[in-house]
């Protein structure tokens, strides 16, 4: 059976919310934005000797608008590492796509809190050519609750 550590090492990453810019063209062109969301993990499998997770959240950005996302990772329980895929959908048409790392930082009492760093891999729509990068902190409670926010750069 599923330790409660691992149905937790959640998504988030999720997710989203910023996107944060390391880049030269980013620093110089970028704009600074941030993001809040809240969620659930609404699936935890095994796959290999890993787990995989699906979240889906919603929240704000600022420069973007409010969105939806939904989020796909694989967790390593040894080390609490783990990558994935996020798409965010926004009002008024258009989407950005990220892949992303994350590090879960502390797990205790059925809460755990952890860390992201997306990039931006494609986007469509309103926000066609968006590039830029998104780091995020964020916790998930016992229920597999998610709460994230972010700070990051975006060229548009």
């Amino acid at each position: 059976m599923m330790s409660v550590f691992v149905r937790r090492v959640s998504v988030f990453v999720l997710v989203l919310l910023g996107f944060l810019s390391g880049r030269a063209a980013l620093a110089q062109d970028g704009k600074a934005f941030t993001a809040r969301a809240t969620g659930q993990i609404v699936a935890v499998a095994p796959c290999d000797t890993n787990v995989c997770q699906t979240a889906n959240v919603a929240g704000i950005a600022t420069r973007l608008g409010s969105f939806t996302g939904e989020l796909h990772e694989v967790v390593n329980t040894g080390t609490g590492a783990y990558t994935g895929d996020a798409t965010f959908t926004f009002g008024g048409g258009g989407t950005i796509t990220t892949r992303y790392t994350g590090q879960v930082l502390s797990a205790v009492n059925l809460f755990v809190a952890f860390q992201e760093e997306h990039t931006i891999v494609s986007s469509t729509g309103r926000l066609s050519g968006t590039t830029g990068t998104l780091e995020v902190l964020g916790t998930s409670d016992a229920n597999l609750v998610l709460t994230i926010s972010g700070a990051g750069q975006i060229v548009r």
